[in-house]
């Protein structure tokens, strides 16, 4: 009989509290050739090897769960990872909060085959800890500045966090030198109910908010923002 794991895997090292769930290693090279005469294709090279890494995570601790500490690095030195499968660039993170649930994380990063990858996570990195609720991992938190009061209860809270991955090329067409530059913190959150106060959070940019009610269900409330961090 064939052996076939059920297993995902741990690219990014997020440490034991964080438990994978599916992962995937997607590997492309870019086709350089030309065409003769006829419109034939001639003199095929494949450059600029790289691999797209991505692990969805669930959090999972009994005792006083606390997500933004339990995350340590990713989030204070977020942008670069090398605890996992390799040394790579970390593009995205999102952690998302459900009612009755452990949090979710999805990281996203890229290595690349050729050239030199960073060994360190200098100039790479922004401080992302201010973007995510203390004391959170089971439920869904508030953020700072948001009261519920007696009339309104949170559903989901989600923060996604990224950065602009810029790379260039060395002369054969392979990976040269790469950085990451604007990084941006985007959340939107759920509530049932109206919450006493909850536009705008503080330190966020209120992108959207909205109230709606209806004959034949509570009234609900939901808000969208944003935030900018300075590179370290």
């Amino acid at each position: 009989m064939a052996t076939v794991a059920i297993e995902a895997t741990d690219h990014f090292g997020l440490g034991a509290n964080f438990h994978p769930q599916t992962s995937s290693a997607v590997t492309s090279l870019d086709r350089r050739n030309i065409k003769d005469e006829k419109g034939n294709f001639e003199c095929e090279s494949m450059t600029g090897e790289r691999t797209e890494y991505s692990t969805t995570y669930r959090y999972c601790k009994d005792s006083s769960p606390d997500i933004k500490d339990d995350l340590a690095t990713a989030l204070t030195a977020f942008g670069f990872a090398g605890g996992g499968t390799e040394n790579m660039f970390v593009t995205s993170m999102s952690i998302n909060f459900s009612d009755g649930e452990y949090a979710e994380v999805t990281m996203n990063g890229i290595a690349y085959a050729d050239g030199t990858m960073p060994a360190s996570n200098t100039g790479l990195v922004a401080d992302m800890s201010g973007c995510v609720p203390s004391s959170a991992g089971f439920g869904v938190p508030t953020i700072s500045g948001v009261t519920l009061g007696t009339d309104a209860a949170p559903v989901s809270l989600n923060v996604n966090i990224s950065n602009n991955h810029v790379m260039a090329t060395d002369g054969a067409g392979d990976f040269f030198v790469g950085t990451n530059i604007s990084f941006l913190a985007e959340a939107d959150a759920e509530y049932t109910g109206i919450p006493s106060s909850y536009d705008a959070p503080t330190g966020w940019t209120t992108d959207s908010t909205t109230q709606s009610d209806n004959n034949e269900n509570f009234d609900t409330a939901s808000w969208s923002g944003h935030k900018y961090v300075d590179k370290t």
